[in-house]
């Protein structure tokens, strides 16, 4: 069958989706808000060499998928019991699932029959560029006009660097319940001929003992508050943040890719990037002893949110009005371009070098989870073994590369991410410069190499309307 573009259009600007209960059944869940379970498990799936056991794998898969609509109506269910005084978490065994497919799956099992991915335009050069990248998968070497990342996969755990079809993700608030559908899921895959499965358990928060606690924001294992920069994309959400000028809310078109359709019908997918992020705990934590120093600092937690850019409570080093702390911009601390700094927010501490806050956007809505052990409470801080799984959607790759390319990338100016970048001696001195307010003068000194790239891929989180098509056609030939 062959692909079509479409014939019918929905233009995604200033589209309110809340009121197009049809397009949210088609979409899947976690792309414009996020599940909000305590406890997920990441599967990386190698399907069967022959086509149409593959393609008779993801027909069963399909199932198990939760739409967006799903998603709202479980989430109004779960604030119903909550208000009644019986949130009641045993309640919804069955868990959430997302599904992604490779570009190395599309190309292997003829999936663009289906649809896929739509191709940029003319005037989109940037998107022509990541959707290249996503053809060439994580492991290839970016390099575009606009950004350049070299992933350096050698570095990486062997089991990460096989050619995933499939990502899947499970998600559940009570563990016992995600642990017997991962075991599920293991005897449906295997039953499917599937040749390699790699999961990757985690959870909300580091640290464990916060799950569950109402008001009480998930922490990393660097010890910040974690989930509070998140881009909106519904309007009922904009609504509880109207006091923001301009409006928080996001257009569709930021997190929305449309899929080429074999019927003339509109359907949207996200791109997903998804890495595994090792965190060195006592080198952050040792180096960051030593900033205070160099800058005559009171504590080692004045050094720590220097490089962050927020306290530990999730508090920004820029004012902010009281209750929401995410509405703030740079304007009042601009770029000493003459020092390479900035005074209150360094210039390269993570927020800033993450969100420059300014038009325009570049929009990554961030739906990872926190692997390892839970230390914060009992154990020394940890050098390995614990992390992010980072999990980043967003409608083009170009803007998950530009920041990565923010991290590690080619701009030494104002040196590398203070929390996630890497030093790079051979390009550069890499320095990044610091305000001293007690000595009134800045300093150079280099916080990097805390976080370490263990694998991942690019994923193109397909519209249910794709995967009901394949399910379809399986059934008309009596596999599924």
């Amino acid at each position: 069958m062959a692909r079509k573009q479409h014939t019918k259009t929905v233009s995604l600007e200033e589209l309110d989706i809340e009121q197009h209960p049809d397009l949210l059944d088609e979409l899947q869940g976690n792309i414009l808000k996020g599940h909000g379970r305590n406890y997920s498990a990441a599967i990386f799936v190698v399907l069967s060499e022959q086509k149409e056991v593959a393609r008779q794998a993801i027909a069963k898969l399909t199932r198990l998928v939760w739409s967006a609509q799903r998603q709202q109506e479980s989430a109004r269910a779960w604030r119903k019991r909550a208000a009644g005084g019986n949130p009641d978490r045993a309640s919804e065994r069955k868990p959430f699932c997302m599904l992604g497919v490779s570009a190395h799956c599309y190309k292997r099992l003829g999936l663009d029959t289906f649809g896929g991915p739509a191709q940029a335009q003319d005037n989109q050069p940037a998107q022509a560029a990541a959707l290249e990248a996503f053809q060439n998968g994580m492991k290839g070497r970016v390099k575009t006009p606009y950004a350049r990342w070299d992933p350096a996969p050698d570095g990486w755990e062997s089991p990460l660097k096989q050619d995933f079809d499939l990502f899947i993700l499970l998600a559940n608030n009570e563990k016992p319940n995600l642990d017997k559908s991962v075991d599920d899921l293991k005897t449906l895959l295997g039953e499917s001929g599937t040749m390699g499965i790699q999961i990757e358990r985690g959870r909300k928060s580091a640290r464990e003992s916060d799950l569950g606690k109402a008001g009480v924001h998930p922490v990393e294992h660097f010890g910040f508050a974690d989930g509070i920069a998140m881009p909106v994309f519904l309007k009922s959400e904009g609504a509880k943040l109207k006091h923001r000028k301009p409006s928080p809310v996001h257009n569709l078109d930021t997190i929305l890719w449309p899929e080429n359709s074999v019927d003339g019908t509109p359907s949207f997918g996200s791109f997903l990037a998804v890495m595994k992020l090792e965190q060195n705990v006592r080198a952050f934590q040792q180096r960051a002893a030593e900033l205070k120093d160099a800058l005559e600092l009171t504590s080692a937690d004045e050094a720590e949110a220097l490089a962050v850019g927020r306290r530990k409570d999730g508090t920004p080093l820029i004012p902010a009005p009281p209750g929401d702390l995410d509405d703030f911009n740079y304007d009042d601390d601009p770029l000493d371009r003459e020092n390479f700094g900035a005074k209150q927010c360094p210039a390269s501490a993570h927020i800033r070098r993450m969100n420059l806050r300014r038009e325009p956007q570049l929009v990554l809505a961030r739906r990872g989870f926190h692997y390892g052990e839970s230390w914060m409470e009992t154990q020394p801080p940890p050098e390995k073994e614990v992390g992010l799984l980072f999990l980043g959607l967003a409608s083009t790759l170009h803007n998950f590369i530009v920041m990565m390319g923010a991290t590690r990338g080619p701009s030494c100016t104002y040196g590398v991410d203070a929390v996630i970048g890497k030093s790079q001696p051979e390009r550069c001195d890499g320095s990044q410069h610091w305000w001293s307010e007690k000595a009134a003068k800045w300093v150079e000194f280099q916080m990097a190499d805390f976080v370490t790239p263990l694998g991942g891929e690019y994923f193109f989180v397909p519209s249910l309307r794709f995967l009901r098509a394949i399910e379809a056609e399986a059934q008309a030939n009596g596999a599924a």
